[in-house]
This record gives C-alpha cells, sequence and structure tokens, in this order.
C-alpha cells in the first residue's frame, strides 16, 4: 500500500523538525492517526529512504567542502589566540588522522606494531615547546 497526500505531507513536515501535534494540525488528522502511520511498514520503509537521502545529502555537502573545513581548522590550530585552542585544534586534527587514542590500559607485549603508534598528546605538548622557542 502506498502512502496517499496527507501522509507524504506529514512525512515531509516531521522530517523538517515539526512535532507530531503540529504535523497533525496542518495535514488535519488526529494525533493517534500520525502515530498510527509510522507503525506502518510502507511508512518507515518511506522514512528511511528519506532519512538516508538526508545523510547522502549531507554527506556530499561535508565532502564537497571538506578542504575549506580543513584549511579553516588548521589556521585555528596555528593561528589561534589561545594555547587551549590551538591545542585543542592540533589534537582533533591528529586524532583524524591517527585515531582518537584510548584510556584503557593495554598490554603492548603481545602486540609490536604498538610500537609505531604516535602518542598524540606527547605530539601536542611537543608542539607547545616547540611554539615557545620560536
Amino acid at each position: 500500500m502506498d502512502l496517499d497526500k496527507r501522509q507524504m505531507k506529514a512525512m515531509d513536515l516531521l522530517l523538517s523538525g515539526e512535532t507530531i501535534t503540529d504535523t497533525a494540525k496542518i495535514v488535519g488528522v488526529e494525533r493517534k492517526t500520525i502515530y498510527r502511520w509510522k507503525e506502518r511498514e510502507d511508512w518507515n520503509v518511506e522514512w528511511n529512504e528519506r532519512i538516508q537521502e538526508i545523510k547522502t545529502e549531507g554527506n556530499n555537502m561535508i565532502t564537497n567542502n571538506l578542504d575549506k573545513y580543513v584549511s579553516e581548522l588548521e589556521k585555528i590550530a596555528m593561528t589561534g589566540r589561545s594555547e587551549k585552542v590551538r591545542t585543542d585544534a592540533l589534537q582533533y586534527l591528529i586524532n583524524r588522522v591517527l585515531g582518537t587514542p584510548t584510556t584503557k590500559t593495554q598490554d603492548v607485549t603481545d602486540d609490536e606494531d604498538d610500537k609505531d603508534k604516535v602518542d598524540t598528546k606527547q605530539v601536542a605538548e611537543e608542539f607547545k615547546k616547540f611554539k615557545r622557542v620560536k
């Protein structure tokens, strides 16, 4: 069973952030009707497809502007007024490339590859020292 125009309108409103109460008023149904629609399989299929489209669109927008975001973050990391802001920006950039360090204690005796990992906190501290020397 396909969704009708009212159901599609309700979905559009809900996806745009409208409340169930206001959505029901706008499309001319009771709130419980909206809740019943949301339980239907065809509603959920359409809802999930629309959510996936929104996520894909958002990811595409971010990807298309990624170079701008990274450049701006690099600028903040290198020229920010606060040492904390600069350190946080650098830490974020390093973590994005190398991964976020864990706070768990790990037994490294069995993992020889761990010796090649970079300690991002140490890198941030070294950067602080480097900036002071300049």
